[in-house]
Formats: structure tokens, sequence, C-alpha cells
């Protein structure tokens, strides 16, 4: 059985980590697996990597997404930053299939040109929705909106106004996408995540049955991770560390609401910041950590994580933090693929000091109270997101495809 994975993105992208993770257990489990990034970012190619074609290829498929963005903001002079992609360009991976005689192409994320939904009617395809794409006319976070359940009219990404040209776009867009997922008949749906999976009542995927395989997340270094700055426990429940993620321009992460409440933490806590983003002058920056290792360190020196986003079709930092030891604390009715019920998550109203300061402070005890139990939530973490595990349920999907 032999397996192509595409990733029409960066390797060091969220959804690429995710396809990689999977690659590297079905070759471990003895699937004969590939992975084809975008292009890939590290210096030397991991075991299986494709090399993502030409030079040509990986400007032309830039390109076209450039050039597409463009347009679409062009076109409609109203169009919000919110991510849409068409699915109109595409750069063919039709030969590596050939050369590598393969049976089953999995497709994890179609941003940046990479791929053609004309490709579908004649290959065995699993498609891991690791975002809302594939349910809407090409918006990836939808957030509140339901207009997919009707061909998408009166799309907010395009125009804050109605308006006749929008709809036509994006019902032709939303149409041409049902037509093709419904004449596929090789073709096979996994989401995420139960949030992700509640998409099901889009009318594009009337025709198809989602299968619920959950993220998995490769928690095998969490028990070996230093932390990087020792802590005593009486210091730490007398002045809690706070680690928060860096801003970012996209607005369903949060950040505008942990914004308004940052220089009152910084008065009361010590607030710590990290990852990819606009940094805080007046706040000690971790930067953007690439080793898990490390990563997992950092949230085993902290007493809490403030995870602000609104909206996550998973949310696997949330995972990492927990496993490591850290509670974190989520916006009240904010909607995420992880399960809210899971020990270490607490909600808080971010716009009230005084209900984010006593979730601070219960979540401060609930670390030590885990600690002290020989942290519980990391054997919860890797019970029910065991890479090995998910792994396998993607390979009795991949032989219901090729019987």
């Amino acid at each position: 059985m032999n397996i192509l994975h595409v990733v029409g993105s960066l390797s060091d992208a969220g959804a690429a980590l995710g396809a990689k993770v999977l690659h590297e257990q079905l070759l471990k489990l003895g699937v004969n697996s590939k992975i084809l990034y975008l292009k890939d970012t590290q210096k030397t190619f991991s075991k299986g990597c494709i090399n993502s074609g030409n030079f040509f290829e990986n400007i032309s498929a830039f390109f076209w997404q450039r050039v597409e963005s463009k347009l679409l903001s062009l076109i409609f002079t109203k169009k919000t930053p919110a991510i849409f992609t068409t699915g109109l360009f595409a750069w063919s991976f039709k030969k590596y299939i050939n050369h590598y005689n393969i049976d089953i192409v999995n497709l994890h994320w179609p941003g940046y040109g990479c791929f053609s939904f004309s490709l579908f009617s004649n290959l065995n395809i699993v498609f891991t929705m690791r975002d809302m794409w594939l349910a809407t006319a090409g918006c990836h976070y939808p957030m509140n909106c339901t207009n997919y359940m009707n061909e998408c009219s009166n799309c907010p990404a395009l125009s804050t106004n109605n308006s006749n040209l929008v709809n036509f776009f994006t019902r032709t867009l939303f149409l041409r996408k049902k037509r093709l997922i419904d004449r596929s008949k090789n073709f096979e749906i996994v989401s995420i995540s139960k949030f992700v999976t509640s998409f099901q009542n889009s009318p594009i995927l009337a025709s198809k049955k989602i299968h619920l395989i959950e993220n998995f997340v490769d928690l095998n270094q969490v028990k070996e991770a230093t932390p990087i700055q020792k802590w005593v426990k009486s210091e730490v429940l007398k002045k809690p560390i706070l680690l928060i993620p860096k801003k970012t321009k996209e607005s369903w992460k949060g950040y505008e609401d942990l914004e308004l409440c940052l220089s009152e933490l910084t008065k009361i806590y010590e607030v710590w910041q990290f990852g990819r983003g606009e940094a805080k002058p007046f706040i000690k920056d971790y930067g953007f950590i690439n080793s898990r290792r490390k990563l997992y360190g950092l949230f085993k020196s902290t007493s809490v994580f403030l995870y602000p986003t609104k909206y996550e079709s998973f949310g696997k930092v949330i995972i990492e933090s927990g496993a490591a030891g850290t509670p974190v604390i989520m916006q009240k009715n904010s909607k995420v693929g992880i399960d809210k019920s899971l020990p270490f998550i607490f909600e808080a109203n971010f716009s009230s000091m005084e209900d984010l300061i006593l979730n601070i402070k219960l979540a401060t005890l609930a670390k030590f109270k885990n600690e002290k139990a020989g942290n519980p939530w990391l054997d919860l973490c890797k019970k029910r997101y065991s890479p090995s595990a998910q792994a396998k349920k993607y390979i009795c999907l991949y032989r219901s495809l090729i019987k």
C-alpha cells in the first residue's frame, strides 16, 4: 500500500506538521508513505519526503496564490482579511503518483495552489479536514457565518454588502465543489475534531460520510523536557507566571481581548510571551520555538497558559500545554475542536479581571495537584491523542478504499 500525503503549505505550518506526524507513524507501522509539501523549509529532507517539484512548480504555485488573493481584493473591494481559497488554480502532482505507484492520496490542506479538484475522479482520495474549507465555497474559517447552508450566499468574507457578483461567484464555486465531490466515488473525508465534523450539514458534503479521527499530538518528549527556569512553589503561589501567545493578524485568535487586560495582568503576575507575531516590549519574549522539547520545557516553567483564541478547528497547543502539566485558560464561548471537559482546561471571561483572576488561582492550584499526583494529565493525553493509535485508524480507512 503506497500512500502520498499532499500539503499545500510550507513544511513548518500547522497542517504540514500534523501530516508529518501521520506520515512518520505510517512508516513505523510498515506502510510505504511519502509526503509532498509545497516547499520543504528544512535543510535536509525527512525520510519519505519528496522534493516539491522543480523551481517552476514552486514559483508558479506561490504566484497563483498571491495573484488569486490580489484579484479577489481588486474584484471584491470590501473583502475582509479572512482566508479564502477558490481551488481554481493549481499545479498537478500527478507525475508523483505515477512515479511512485501511489495507491491513495491523502490531502491535508488546499492552500497555495496545492491541488486541483479535476484529479479527484481518477484517484483514491482521503481528504483530512483540518479546517472548514471543504464545506464552503472557499472560506477556511466561517466563524459565526452559516451561509454555507445556502450555497454561501451573501458571503461576509468577500464583501460586507450583498451583491449579485458576490452571490454568483460564491454559488459557482460552491456548486462546482459539490458536483466534483459527488462524482468522486473513491473519496473519503476525515475530520480532526468533533467541531470540524459538525460541518457535515453542508450541502457540499451531503453525499459523503465524515470519519472522525482526532488530531494526534506527539508527546514522547514531554517527560524528558527540562524546565527553562526552576520555580519554588511558595514564590509561584504568590506571583504565578502566565504564558501568552504573541499577537498575530488573525482576528479569531482573540488577542485583542487579551490585550485589554494585559497591562493589569503584568502588574499582578509575571507574564511571558512566545510564538510568531508581534512582541510586546515590556514582556519577556521567548520567540518562536521550533523544538518540541524546548516548548514543553517552557510550559513546565509557567503556572498557567492563557489562550484567548475564539475559533480553532483543533488546538494542538492546548494539549501540549496540558500534557506538560500546565493548565490552560480559554475564553468562554470559544469554538474549538478540543474537548473542554479535559481537567486542565478552564474558561474565563477575558473582559472581566475578577473572573480571570479567579480562574488563574484555580488553575494554579490544579497545576500543583496534578504535579503531586505524578502528572496524570500526560497519561490522559497520550491515551486519547496517541499518533500510533490514530495512524492505525487511517490504515483501516486506506484499506477500505483499495479492497
